[in-house]
C-alpha cells in the first residue's frame, strides 16, 4: 500500500498534500464524515475527477480523530503496482488506521 496523509482538515492542507483543486479537496473532506474506512473508485462521479490525479483506479481513505474531532486523514492505495484492493489489504489498511488513532490520542 502507498500512503499519504494530511494533518489537518482543511482544504489548503489538504492540497498541499495530494494534487488536486481545492474544491475536490472539499469533497475528500466530506468523505471523512463518516467515522469509517471509506472504499473509493475511480468509476465513483464523486471521486472519478480526482482519483485518477492521484495514479489510482481505487483508494482507502479515512480519518485521523482524536477526542471524536477529524485531525486529517490517512489515503492508501496500490498505484505503483497497479493491483486491486483486496480484503487482506482494507484488513489491514484498517489496523494501520486504528494504530494511528491510537498513536495521536496518546501524543495529544
Amino acid at each position: 500500500l502507498r500512503l499519504r496523509s494530511a494533518l489537518a482538515a482543511q482544504r489548503p492542507a489538504v492540497a498541499a498534500a495530494f494534487p488536486m483543486a481545492l474544491r475536490d479537496c472539499g469533497r475528500l473532506l466530506d468523505l471523512l464524515a463518516h467515522p469509517r474506512v471509506q472504499h473509493l473508485t475511480a468509476n465513483a462521479p464523486d471521486t472519478g475527477r480526482w482519483l485518477p490525479r492521484l495514479g489510482a483506479r481505487e483508494a482507502l481513505l479515512g480519518p485521523l480523530v482524536v477526542d471524536g474531532r477529524v485531525l486529517g486523514l490517512l489515503h492508501a492505495d496500490r498505484a505503483v503496482r497497479g493491483e486491486a484492493i483486496d480484503h487482506d489489504a482494507r484488513t489491514l489498511y484498517a489496523l494501520l488506521l486504528q494504530q494511528a488513532n491510537l498513536a495521536l490520542g496518546t501524543m495529544k
